[in-house]
């Protein structure tokens, strides 16, 4: 997801746009499309902020493993937050307790999974059910990544940009 690539840049640039890149974007997310979970309405395709709207599993996935990489760099605790939230709210809606089936769209104010038409852009009526593959398979590959990529995480003691390596060009 392309939430880390600001981050990432500024490992590589040193410049201030880069580094305040993150911010800009979560802020701008959260503003339009934002739901209570830390994460933004995302049906395939930006979705607003009408909490019927879905948002798909691999967003949620992404999104976390993109705060992850993000809060190495820039050492942010509002990024752990975040992460956070999304680790323990937006996650776990939408996968079983078994990790055998999950939803490819999870609804902030989502009461039942049920086949049924809803105001989705381009997913079916199948999103919103549990089983292994509701809609697109992408997320059938990318669901067991988020707990995993956590705990992974989890043990991280300092910013990677402590280890970032120098940039300098010595000339010949």
């Amino acid at each position: 997801m392309a939430l880390k690539a600001a981050p990432v840049w500024w490992l590589l640039t040193g410049q201030k746009q880069n580094r305040d890149g993150l911010s800009r974007a979560l802020q701008m997310l959260d503003q339009y499309h934002g739901q209570p979970a830390a994460i933004f309405g995302a049906d395939e395709h930006y979705a607003g902020r009408d909490p019927s709207q879905g948002t798909e599993l691999c967003a949620v996935v992404e999104s976390m493993f993109s705060l992850e990489v993000s809060l190495a760099i820039l050492g942010d605790p509002a990024l752990g937050d975040r992460l956070e939230r999304l680790a323990y709210n937006a996650l776990p809606a939408t996968l079983s307790a078994d990790l055998w089936s999950h939803q490819y769209d999870q609804q902030a104010n989502q009461v039942l999974c049920s086949l049924a038409t809803r105001r989705w852009t381009s997913n079916g009526p199948a999103s919103n059910i549990f089983g292994l593959e509701p809609n697109f398979g992408c997320c059938t590959s990318n669901m067991h990544q988020g707990w995993p990529k956590l705990a992974r995480t989890s043990g991280w003691r300092r910013p990677m940009a402590a280890w970032r390596p120098s940039l300098t060009v010595r000339a010949r």
